[in-house]
């Protein structure tokens, strides 16, 4: 036993000796990706990332990560259609338009559901169709509150994206004044920076804005849940 030990005696101590210089990691590639020293990365307008800038000015293709209700789904960033935020701010801009757009369709289509004798709901991860038999039937009463429900948490996130939105253009400051795409307008600019603009779009609550649709239909004699 004494001359095993004394045996291994020397290669332990080897060992030992060799922790110091051991890098942990993963091993080191053959032939590395080369660094392109001339890569310029600027802010894309979409989704806010450092990003590479092509020779046409315009930001390189790349995804964006979306928040859902399960995590978050990755799907191509529109911002590759634009110039970087530090030189154009017209991408915010037209997500702005597009937000205002989405906004009105979601309001617009509350006011469809008032009068809607068919509802397609989320169920047991299927899409069901609930129809209307009378305005007090239980499955309806439900199915429509979830419908309002999801219609209220989607106006919620496209609101505070908006919020976001106008923020940046607020603040928007070009790298170079004399050689940037500037694509707001005195009458934008005007509403935001007086409030107007958040108290018409942004600071509204959906919940109770739903609450008056509803009481003044019922006034009118409509029959709905």
């Amino acid at each position: 036993m004494k001359s095993l030990v004394d045996e291994v005696a020397p290669i332990f101590e080897a060992v030992n000796q060799l922790k110091d210089h051991v890098v942990k990691g993963r091993k080191p590639r053959e032939n590395p990706t080369p660094v392109n020293p001339n890569k310029i990365v600027k802010t894309c307008q979409c989704c806010f990332r450092g990003i590479a800038v092509l020779q046409t000015g315009n930001m390189a293709q790349h995804g964006y990560r979306q928040p859902t209700g399960a995590g978050y789904r990755t799907s191509p960033c529109s911002g590759h259609f634009y110039k970087p935020l530090e030189v154009s701010n017209k991408g915010v801009i037209d997500g702005i338009k597009s937000i205002i757009k989405n906004i009105k369709n979601m309001t617009e289509g509350f006011n469809h559901l008032l009068t809607a004798t068919e509802i397609d709901i989320f169920k047991n991860r299927e899409i069901v169709t609930v129809k209307k038999l009378t305005s007090t039937d239980d499955e309806w009463k439900k199915a429509f509150s979830i419908k309002r429900q999801q219609i209220e948490r989607e106006l919620r996130y496209m609101r505070g994206m908006l919020k976001q939105l106008v923020e940046v253009l607020r603040n928007w400051k070009p790298e170079d004044k004399n050689n940037c795409e500037d694509a707001s307008t005195p009458e934008l600019m005007d509403a935001i920076h007086s409030g107007r603009f958040e108290a018409k779009y942004i600071f509204i609550n959906d919940h109770d804005k739903f609450e008056k649709i509803i009481a003044d239909n019922q006034e009118q004699g409509c029959e709905f849940n």
